[in-house]
């Protein structure tokens, strides 16, 4: 005979609920407020420059009553979120002040959008503005419209400009990430302390900066919505008969904790209209939630198979109206796991102070939010009651690592999908101290956390920041050149493609931002280099047509990675302007745009 392990009864133990108290809902509230007084009454100390910043970024600017803003929101956010005796109104009042010390701070003070990459998201959105229909052909966004055409709709029913929209966007996203956190993590746990420890630790730990005007900050409220209606009704949280074994053989009984629907028709309607809107706004998303769902659907019993089965079929049916751009010129799938694992690394080497600890603070926010996970994951074994649905949640991003083709940003990406499950593991670790104990670790956690994570959000805001002259300069491109015209540039940081006649001006070899400096072979290089450089491109491509636009925002981004100095930069630019084989055709403040003569003379 053959021994079979007993069915594995979930742990029927009610997860510890917290009586509210109104004195520490009125301390946690006073520590949000006074959170968000200091942040106010520090902004008009900031010395923003960015010609000035050096590998601190924005952080060498800052008056101190930003960093006490930032260390006393970030500490009571999570001290009181692991308390739980706090109301949900107060700690959303921490929430808010975390929010604008890490993403509030540069939409204050930053005329424009950070980040250069953000503009060509700005383009889009107001090529639909303009009444232009999609354009399949044209760019990889035009086949996934949804968050532009939002963007869109947003502007015609409140007339705020894509532009504001795009400054304002991360301090946006933050709070509506917090939402979609706690609603997804409902599904793992009913526990207020959990769902709100998670919130924090998401907000603490997210450094990457996903929460810019872009589609994948929609996608990933989309997605963290999916999965909450999923957990609360598509699939049970009854383990499989293999997985309900394996538990039983080890003597663990899984715990059986989280929101669930008495019916199906409601989360599933959620999670199908969900997924329906993340189908049509991002690329990888999708396919990561898909291998997420897959890995759930494998573990535990399916309440809603209408769902499962309709997901996918709504993946495809878009992948196939998409296929023909696709196939011709995106890789979506990678198997090379070492292409997926590199570290994504600067164009060139770190040459202002403090330029390697900026460079290592991404890795240790990173570390310690995995070393926070792993202890709630340990606490939730030691105690033999671990929760599967997590476990698989927050493994099952890796599987991104084998399966995408973003290249060296693959890691990332894991981060970003793992990151809310992570943030549950942490929670729930910290739940399990006592009260006065736990809140003194979540303090000194939180400070641990937040501490790296303002560094790899701001110390490298000398190339985030863009220059209202490269602004109009990029623009003034767009809208005063003749169709089929395009432009190089020194480097790629750069607000290009802004305005909705992006489509009018191709981009060679499929490279939005085409960059001199991309054009040079690894190693030492002169000024000389840089203009045969130009000279190469502008032949081999088009000499009639093309366009050089120089500005502050590449001159920064160049001295920050020690490309060049800005004395060089410079003389560089004087060597443009006084060749024959340029014209300049407009200038604002040290931003200017020159025409290319030399395969036309």
């Amino acid at each position: 005979m053959v021994a079979v392990a007993p069915a594995v009864r979930p742990d029927a133990t009610p997860e510890p609920e917290r009586t509210g108290s109104a004195r520490e809902t009125g301390w946690a509230a006073g520590v949000g407020l006074l959170g968000l007084a200091l942040w106010a009454y520090s902004i008009p100390g900031f010395r923003v420059d960015p010609d000035t910043m050096t590998g601190l970024g924005l952080l060498g600017q800052a008056p101190p009553a930003w960093f006490a803003a930032a260390g006393l929101s970030a500490a009571g956010l999570l001290a009181y979120a692991v308390r739980g005796r706090a109301a949900s109104w107060a700690l959303s009042v921490l929430h808010l002040a975390v929010t604008a010390v890490l993403f509030g701070t540069t939409a204050v003070l930053y005329e424009f959008p950070r980040y250069a990459w953000a503009y060509k998201h700005l383009g889009v959105t107001e090529y639909f503005l303009a009444g232009h229909p999609i354009d399949r052909s044209l760019d990889i966004y035009q086949n996934w419209p949804g968050f532009f055409a939002l963007g869109a709709a947003l502007t015609r029913l409140t007339t705020v400009d894509p532009m504001t929209m795009a400054r304002w966007a991360e301090p946006f996203f933050a709070v509506l990430f917090g939402f979609c956190v706690y609603y997804a993590v409902g599904g793992i746990s009913r526990d207020r302390r959990v769902r709100w420890g998670a919130v924090a630790i998401y907000l603490l730990g997210n450094w990457i900066g996903q929460g810019y005007y872009a589609p994948q900050a929609l996608a990933i409220c989309l997605q963290l919505i999916f999965f909450g209606a999923v957990l609360r009704g598509v699939v049970s949280r009854e383990p499989r008969r293999w997985l309900a074994r394996m538990l039983g053989r080890l003597r663990l009984r899984p715990r059986r904790g989280g929101v669930e629907s008495a019916g199906t028709a409601a989360p599933g309607i959620i999670a199908v209209l969900a997924f329906a809107a993340l189908t049509t706004t991002h690329q990888l998303t999708p396919v990561a939630t898909l291998l997420q769902l897959g890995v759930l659907v494998l573990a535990f019993r399916v309440r809603a198979w209408w769902v499962v089965v309709l997901v996918p079929l709504l993946e495809v049916a878009w992948l196939a109206t998409a296929w023909e751009y696709l196939s011709a010129r995106v890789t979506l799938l990678n198997f090379n796991v070492m292409d997926n694992v590199r570290t994504p690394t600067a164009e060139g080497y770190p040459a202002l102070p403090w330029m390697a600890l900026t460079g290592s603070s991404a890795r240790v926010t990173t570390g310690i939010v995995a070393l926070v996970a792993v202890a709630g994951a340990v606490a939730q074994l030691r105690r033999r009651t671990p929760d599967p649905a997590l476990f698989a949640l927050a493994g099952a991003s890796v599987v991104v690592l084998a399966m995408n083709g973003y290249g060296a940003e693959g890691m990332l990406r894991v981060y970003v999908y793992s990151l809310p499950w992570l943030a549950a593991f942490g929670a729930y670790g910290l739940t399990r101290l006592r009260p006065r104990a736990g809140a003194g670790v979540a303090a000194a956690t939180a400070v641990l956390i937040f501490g790296p994570c303002l560094f790899a959000s701001m110390a490298a805001d000398r190339s985030n920041y863009m220059s209202g002259a490269d602004v109009a300069a990029s623009r003034w491109f767009e809208t005063n050149t003749p169709p089929g015209s395009y432009a190089i540039y020194l480097n790629g940081n750069v607000p290009a493609r802004s305005t909705g006649n992006y489509g009018e001006h191709f981009s060679p070899d499929g490279n939005y931002t085409p960059s001199i400096l991309g054009e040079l072979p690894p190693g030492p290089f002169t000024l000389a280099d840089l203009v045969e450089g130009a000279d190469t491109m502008f032949r081999r491509v088009d000499p009639a047509n093309g366009y050089l636009i120089l500005g502050p925002s590449q001159e920064r981004a160049g001295t920050m990675w020690g490309h060049f100095t800005a004395d060089e930069y410079d003389r560089l630019v004087a060597m443009f302007e006084n060749s024959p084989d340029y014209r300049v055709v407009h200038r604002d403040g040290d931003a200017v745009v020159l025409k290319y003569l030399g395969g036309t003379r």
